[in-house]
């Protein structure tokens, strides 16, 4: 996961030249409630904090919503955002595969 945060960090800077407020989505459920103490820990190592959503859709980027992608596909603002651009597929290389233990854990197919 920490990867995915730093990958993101990455998207956010080549999309919109800069890191925006990240929303990050949770789920109430045996694997989240095992992992969340050092997730947590983990991006405060990175300078995070935790802010409410409504502050973090303060941040303008948010305002796109309307110019970007709304489709079914696009797990995160930022690619669907790229996507509503017509960005290429260079922009999405490199983004950590989740290992197979965890979907399987989740009970999904895929992200």
């Amino acid at each position: 996961m920490l990867d995915k945060v730093a990958y993101f960090e990455r998207q956010s800077q080549s999309l919109l030249g800069r890191e925006i407020a990240q929303v990050w989505l949770l789920q109430a459920n045996e694997l989240d409630a095992a992992v969340l103490p050092a997730l947590v820990a983990g991006v405060q190592a990175r300078g995070y904090r935790v802010v409410s959503l409504a502050q973090a859709l303060d941040d303008a980027a948010y305002l796109r919503g309307a110019e970007g992608y709304d489709g079914a596909y696009g797990p995160s603002w930022l690619h669907r955002w790229a996507m509503g651009e017509g960005r290429g597929r260079d922009f999405f290389a490199g983004e950590p595969e989740t290992p197979p233990w965890v979907l399987a854990l989740a009970g999904v197919e895929s992200e």
